[in-house]
Formats: structure tokens, C-alpha cells, sequence
């Protein structure tokens, strides 16, 4: 919890991507061009479709080069009284089947709780570097919407 109020200090909320369900903050009190907003509006839909059960913050921070990391919380878990009972899962049993994310998706309990877990793609493929930068946000955000299930 502390580390997600720390980050939520310096943060402003962007209406226009967020929902009922979903908070996205951009950090450093930064300002996105409708071309962001698109691009982050048709990324994070699918993290949205899959979450409407959840209630989560989207952190999202400019880096150099016009690139973005984005980090995602699930505020329910955050901010809950009950962390202790939550059954936590470890990534070394998930590790056989995170490059098959439907069979991922079917053994991660919606009871389970994996406490962190960080993607990072490669940026490969043809086309400028922003435009890997892009696809490869788009493919950690479509392995990290079985995280929800």
C-alpha cells in the first residue's frame, strides 16, 4: 500500500481512459496528446474487458523517447484487511505455461493471488523503435489480462 500511495502522490487522473473500474493516473503531472490517449484507450481495453470484477489503478509514466511504462494495482488486494488469508501462488509453477496464455488462464485460481509480477517484452519486429515500444506494450498487456480471471 505504500509504495502505491507513493506513486498515486504525484499522479493525475485521466478521464478519459478511466472507468467505473479502472483508474488511469499519469504520473508527473504529465499531460497525454489525443494520439496517447487513443493508443492507451485501445491498449488497456482488453486489460478492462477482463477486470470488471476488479477494481484496479493504471500508473502510467513518460519515459525518454516517447516511450511508456505502465504499472497496474488491484486496489482490492492493496487496500484489503485481509491480506494474510489470501492463498499467494508462485510464478515458478506458472512459469510451464506463460507462453500459452489461455492454459495460463486456466490455472490461475480466482482465488489466487500472485503478489507481483513484472513484464517486460522484447522489442522486436520491423518498423520504428516506437512502434516496437507500442507492440510490445500491447503484448504485455494482452498476457497480463490473464492475470484477471
Amino acid at each position: 500500500a505504500r509504495e502505491y500511495l507513493s506513486i498515486g502522490k504525484n499522479s493525475r487522473l485521466e478521464p478519459e481512459l478511466s472507468t467505473e473500474n479502472m483508474k488511469v493516473y499519469i504520473l508527473d503531472g504529465k499531460f497525454l496528446s489525443q494520439y496517447r490517449i487513443n493508443l492507451l484507450k485501445d491498449m488497456l481495453s482488453v486489460i478492462q474487458d477482463n477486470a470488471k470484477d476488479y477494481y484496479l489503478s493504471i500508473f502510467v509514466k513518460m519515459l525518454p523517447k516517447g516511450e511508456m511504462k505502465l504499472t497496474i494495482y488491484n486496489k482490492e488486494i492493496i487496500f484489503s484487511d485481509m491480506k494474510k488469508a489470501y492463498k499467494y501462488i508462485s510464478l515458478d509453477r506458472l512459469s510451464p505455461y506463460l507462453n500459452n496464455p489461455k492454459e495460463l488462464n486456466e490455472h490461475v485460481a480466482r482465488e489466487e493471488i500472485l503478489e507481483r509480477l513484472k513484464l517486460q517484452i522484447k522489442k522486436d519486429g520491423k518498423g520504428s523503435d516506437f512502434s516496437k515500444h507500442i507492440k510490445s506494450l500491447k503484448t504485455g498487456l494482452n498476457t497480463a489480462q490473464y492475470f484477471f480471471p
